[in-house]
């Protein structure tokens, strides 16, 4: 995790928002950290048979209104279960799901939608994307792009850029923005893949709930600029290939 130092901003509302110090998960969470979350459950009888529920759910999407094969086809994007997934995020679980993950680990929760853009803006610094000014490419995040981008059946996609970053559906945690190793010697160290891989869950606020961050599967650049949320109020129970999270906590 990282420490993030509060302050405040005028949100999209032009309202002000005071958001205290908190800590954040440097990259959204994983398969493996995923794994071991289902198999503490499985050492109390209470909590075994949500678990195994929960290995059978994190391997499909699930969407109402959607045909058979649609669903088949993007359950093939669900990480849990893969070979060579394990440092992917976690992906095609609930928000409810997320937010008990987070509950477990001592101390976490799920950020709050004004905590995850105070982050992904560099606080007072007000970034448009997470790692500032600069459009959209290859080395900045894994979104839809013109060697990449997941064509879907009925669902053609416009690239967001022109570049290529390598991945189809989700990369590796950490692996964006790019950084060589010098420039990492350099740097403090940094959030990562604040925009595109997977959108990420906040915590409901009041009876709206969202997703924040843009995925590998995102079009339009303005999904992922760091004031734009996503409400998913009325699908809470769903689950996306799209959709993943990362914890926060208050600082110790």
């Amino acid at each position: 995790m990282l420490f993030v130092r509060g302050g405040s901003m005028v949100d999209v509302y032009g309202s002000t928002r005071v958001v205290e110090s908190f800590c954040l998960d440097i990259t959204e969470v994983t398969v493996a950290a995923f794994e071991l979350y289902l198999t503490d459950l499985e050492t109390n009888p209470d909590t075994r048979p949500s678990a195994k529920q929960l290995r059978t759910d994190a391997k499909t999407i699930l969407f109402t209104n959607t045909s058979d094969d649609y669903l088949r086809e993007l359950s093939k994007n669900c990480n849990f279960g893969k070979d060579g997934r394990t440092q992917h995020p976690i992906n095609c679980v609930t928000l409810q799901t997320a937010g008990r993950f987070c509950n477990w680990r001592k101390g976490t929760r799920l950020p709050t939608r004004w905590e995850w853009e105070w982050a992904a803006r560099g606080g007072s610094t007000e970034k448009a994307y997470p790692w500032g000014p600069e459009p959209p490419s290859e080395e900045r995040l894994n979104a839809c792009d013109k060697g990449s981008c997941q064509q879907l059946p009925g669902y053609p996609r416009t690239p967001m850029h022109s570049g290529n970053d390598g991945y189809a559906a989700t990369a590796p945690v950490g692996e964006f923005p790019k950084t060589d190793r010098a420039e990492k010697s350099r740097k403090p160290k940094e959030f990562k893949d604040l925009a595109g891989n997977v959108w990420e869950f906040v915590s409901c606020e009041g009876s709206g709930c969202a997703l924040k961050g843009g995925s590998f599967r995102t079009v339009d650049a303005a999904w992922i600029l760091t004031r734009n949320t996503n409400d998913i109020s009325g699908r809470l129970d769903a689950r996306s290939d799209e959709a993943g999270f990362r914890c926060a906590a208050k600082p110790q």
